[in-house]
């Protein structure tokens, strides 16, 4: 609709600035229409203007994606903490030891993400340090409808817990409801009886594994998960902030050396130069 309405007001703005074209058809014309034609001409140009700045506005989120795809550079969507979490296209750029560096951020790489017109993009998060691949976002979610925990420390004693399970055995009167009664984190489950038939219809190698049939027709498993988890939290990140703090810091000096003026400010005093050489130039001229 928005591309539609631009559309409209560039065609129709474009069609008024046309309008002092009939002055070659028109050789009659007084100097009242030559007005009108003339005002028809300012009113086309702010339709064109208007036009420009509501695309302008409306397209500034989607600015990373009209850039040209190129290898080494990924868009992210990032996403913001909160009750209303905001998400925004950030321009990032891949580095070394498999880090996505963008503005003020580093994530790590885990290599998942999807393309969008031909754009390598990933989906990030303000309080976790890599980028987050769309089946580990899916499988907490099941775990989180399934089980019930909501949190990252509850998860790790959930599944510490459901590891001691053991196969029912009637002849020792063992049954796996009994043994899931027992577990504090599962009490609200039990209780429900729709939920608590999820859990009893899983066999006890998937409990003790919390596997899930994910969209990707593909079985993940809470060791798997726990193993991505480890090798893309980056226990390297200091070291790769302080190897870039001293590449900046070296990069920086080399273009001045202490004592010496610092030619990095040439075009600063050069433009400033200009300016005041203009300053004088009207003050003169105009006395």
């Amino acid at each position: 609709m928005i591309v539609a309405i631009v559309l409209f007001l560039i065609f129709v703005g474009l069609a008024l600035i046309s309008t002092d074209m009939l002055v070659f058809f028109m050789p009659n014309m007084t100097w009242d229409m030559f007005q009108m034609l003339m005002q028809l001409k300012f009113v086309g140009f702010f339709f064109v203007l208007f036009g420009v700045i509501i695309f302008v506005v409306r397209s500034g989120q989607f600015l990373p994606f009209i850039d040209l795809p190129r290898p080494g550079r990924v868009i992210l969507f990032h996403q913001r903490r909160g009750k209303n979490p905001n998400v925004r296209l950030v321009s990032g750029k891949l580095t070394d030891l498999e880090y996505i560096k963008s503005k003020n951020k580093i994530f790590k790489d885990t290599g998942g993400g999807f393309r969008i017109g031909g754009h390598d993009c990933r989906r990030t998060h303000e309080t976790i340090c890599f980028d987050i691949p769309e089946w580990l976002s899916q499988y907490f979610y099941n775990i989180r409808k399934k089980y019930g925990v909501s949190k990252s420390d509850e998860w790790y004693q959930l599944k510490d817990a459901l590891k001691k399970l053991r196969p029912p055995d009637p002849t020792l009167g063992i049954t796996l409801e009994d043994q899931l009664r027992v577990i504090p984190l599962l009490k609200p489950i039990m209780d429900d009886p729709k939920r608590k038939k999820v859990l009893l219809d899983m066999d006890v190698k998937q409990l003790q594994s919390m596997e899930e049939l994910l969209f990707d027709g593909v079985t993940h498993h809470s060791e798997e998960v726990e193993q991505f988890i480890d090798s893309a939290t980056p226990n390297e990140l200091d070291v790769f902030e302080k190897q870039s703090y001293v590449l900046d810091t070296i990069r920086g000096r080399g273009y001045s050396t202490p004592g010496n003026f610092n030619y990095a400010q040439i075009m600063f005093w050069a433009i400033i130069l200009m300016v005041v050489l203009g300053t004088v130039i009207i003050i003169t001229g105009s006395m």
